[in-house]
């Protein structure tokens, strides 16, 4: 009976230390998280905290490893001058950074094996660019709201003039570094806009160095009703202000 008293105390012990550990990591990633965030708030001077995660499980395990795991940053709906509202995911895979930036969550040019961001262009952001307010993106071939990632889009919208929706076939490409929207077959043309001119309503192209990226292009497809720009680079030497959307050679933040 005592040995069986014992081992419930012991139980109760382990998994009182198991929940304390479990706190004061929860506690010391969401304060660096809380830091970094409201670091590149003010140094940006951006509307809003932008979203920031840090390590994985076990975050203070960085302590011992000399690394995060990860650092993703979320900057959702930023007002950029030339593009309107975008949104741009970055992340770094097992960053190298000392102890004292485990604690405070401050950084600078710190090396990642892989850094990569990805620029959300919605239907408005886009629309935005061809002058049509009510544009539409589907993917080509699975329409589904999770559909997969593909490199050709349906748009559809009312080009400038018309007098009804145009649907377009989307070929989605990038040219050395330039990205190409090329629509490349009419769906749907109610209107009375000729075929030629319903295509190039929704033609697009980014030049080198115009997106608000952190290095150039190197991957573009259609998802979940937005056309998603990716660049990608590996060991790379990274700093809090990368994370966030980059003016190209002639944009500025608002």
């Amino acid at each position: 009976m005592v040995n069986k008293r014992r081992g419930v105390i012991f139980s109760a012990v382990i998994v009182a230390v198991v929940a304390a550990l479990f706190l004061v990591d929860s506690v010391a990633a969401a304060n660096a998280e809380r830091n970094l965030a409201r670091h590149l708030r003010e140094a940006e001077n951006l509307p809003a905290e932008p979203y920031v995660s840090l390590g994985g499980f076990a975050y203070l395990s960085s302590l011992l490893s000399g690394q995060w795991s990860s650092v993703t940053v979320r900057s959702r709906d930023m007002e950029i001058e030339e593009f309107g509202l975008v949104t741009v995911n970055a992340d770094a895979i097992n960053v190298q950074v000392p102890a004292s930036s485990v604690w405070s969550g401050e950084f600078s040019d710190s090396l990642s094996e892989l850094f990569y961001a990805r620029l959300q262009f919605d239907g408005v952001a886009l629309g935005a660019q061809l002058g049509i307010s009510d544009l539409l993106i589907e993917n080509y071939k699975d329409i589904s709201p999770a559909g997969n990632w593909e490199a050709e889009a349906i748009f559809e919208g009312t080009p400038p003039g018309a007098d009804d929706t145009v649907s377009v076939l989307v070929e989605l490409r990038i040219h050395q570094a330039t990205v190409e929207l090329t629509p490349t077959e009419v769906l749907a043309n109610p209107s009375d806009v000729p075929e030629d001119e319903a295509l190039d309503a929704f033609r697009i192209t980014f030049p080198s160095g115009t997106l608000p990226l952190p290095q150039n292009p190197t991957r573009i497809f259609v998802q979940g009703g937005s056309v998603n720009i990716e660049s990608e680079q590996r060991n790379a030497h990274v700093s809090p202000e990368d994370f966030l959307p980059r003016a190209g050679e002639e944009v500025d933040f608002k």
